[in-house]
């Protein structure tokens, strides 16, 4: 796992919570607080903010330590494995509230902690709120064929169990690029769009890489009916849609640039003969 450490000079502070055995930490007043991500420009973060309240206090001009740790919640008791840390950051206190942005490498069910001097009686860290597993963040470029603005917004990217029941799916952007965030081992990918073969990958898990995978997707276009073959029926269907305003199909404008022609026909044959199955389908070794 990644870890993010930056302008880590609380040093002592983080070796305490390293030494500290799995299991309950000190909670703070806002130990229910449950921080929620946000996602701009394809990147997720968490905003965590932290008032000195009662039980424990913030003081101006001193360093503290945030910490994101791997745990779950049970019963309102949290219950971490201090040594699996997602995310460090420190802060000076300007006044009596903390503010950190968080952007973990990724999010499992994690809780969240801080570490600094508190006041009488409050021992380092405590727990201040928790983040709901959202999974390994994946980010991909689906290449398309697109000519002029790009539109690669109808491609699907879905993913389901090792025993196939579906869990999930994200829509690419208008360039192709994508962003989700998948939890879970073993799984199998699906990236679909009208027009094109859809692409498998079995045995996914998080940290794999998959470009080699993606980069294939475009050499599935020529799927007008949509039945994961390439074969006559297809050809036939963009003939009868070839060069006319009225009959034009989305499924046979492979490069999306408004009109079925010879360039549509000429990518078709390219692809002429191969199906998801036998060409489109790999598997994350």
């Amino acid at each position: 796992m990644k870890k993010m450490i930056r302008r880590l000079a609380a040093g002592a502070i983080v070796g305490a919570m390293l030494c500290t055995s799995a299991g309950a930490v000190q909670a703070g007043t806002k130990v229910s607080t449950k921080y929620e991500p946000t996602t701009s420009n394809g990147e997720t973060y968490y905003t965590v903010s932290v008032t000195g309240g009662s039980g424990f206090t913030i003081t101006a001009g001193n360093e503290y330590v945030l910490m994101v740790a791997k745990g779950t919640l049970n019963d309102n008791d949290y219950v971490i494995d201090p040594s699996t840390l997602v995310y460090i950051d420190q802060q000076r206190a300007e006044g009596n509230t903390l503010t950190f942005t968080v952007k973990p490498s990724w999010t499992p069910d994690s809780v969240v902690l801080l570490g600094g001097n508190f006041g009488t009686g409050v021992s380092s860290p405590i727990v201040i709120g928790y983040i709901e597993g959202k999974g390994t963040l994946v980010s991909v470029t689906i290449p398309v064929l697109d000519v002029g603005d790009k539109n690669a917004s109808d491609i699907t990217f879905s993913w389901a169990s090792s025993g196939g029941t579906p869990i999930s799916s994200a829509t690419a952007n208008a360039d192709g690029t994508l962003n989700a965030q998948i939890d879970g081992t073993g799984l199998t990918i699906t990236i679909s769009r009208p027009g094109y073969l859809p692409l498998v990958i079995k045995n996914y898990s998080p940290g794999a890489d998959i470009t080699q995978y993606i980069s294939q997707f475009e050499k599935g276009a020529g799927d007008v009916d949509g039945d994961t073959v390439i074969n006559m029926v297809d050809i036939s269907k963009l003939i009868d849609a070839y060069d006319k305003t009225q009959s034009y199909i989305v499924n046979a404008d492979f490069n999306r640039d408004g009109v079925i022609n010879m360039l549509d026909l000429s990518t078709l044959i390219s692809s002429y003969d191969r199906n998801t199955g036998n060409n489109m389908t790999f598997s994350v070794t």
